[in-house]
């Protein structure tokens, strides 16, 4: 390690670094973002969700049915089956564009 000394009134700085820093590589969410700026240059379309949050709302059409639903006291229990078979199709076709 490397010490330089910072106290009033004196003209050393102190500071350090340890040496294990330099062995750490990148954080996933630079890598995330070089992901996502190879994408945008390819030109795909990006919906970021690097901070668990996506950084653009729905269209108004979406927000619209998603308050309705939201109304809806049946929406709020466990599911009692896999789901609803058109549901999981056109979830499986638009993911399956997204991932391409």
């Amino acid at each position: 390690m490397e010490w330089v000394d910072i106290l009033p009134n004196q003209t050393s700085k102190r500071s350090w670094r340890a040496d294990k820093l330099s062995q750490i590589g990148s954080s996933i969410f630079a890598e995330v973002s070089e992901w996502k700026q190879e994408a945008l240059q390819a030109g795909r379309h990006i919906i970021d969700l690097s901070i668990g949050s996506p950084d653009r709302g729905p269209s108004a059409d979406i927000r619209e049915v998603l308050s309705q639903e939201a109304l809806k006291e049946d929406n709020y229990t466990y599911p009692g089956t896999r789901g609803i078979a058109e549901f999981r199709e056109q979830s499986a076709v638009g993911w399956s564009a997204v991932l391409v």
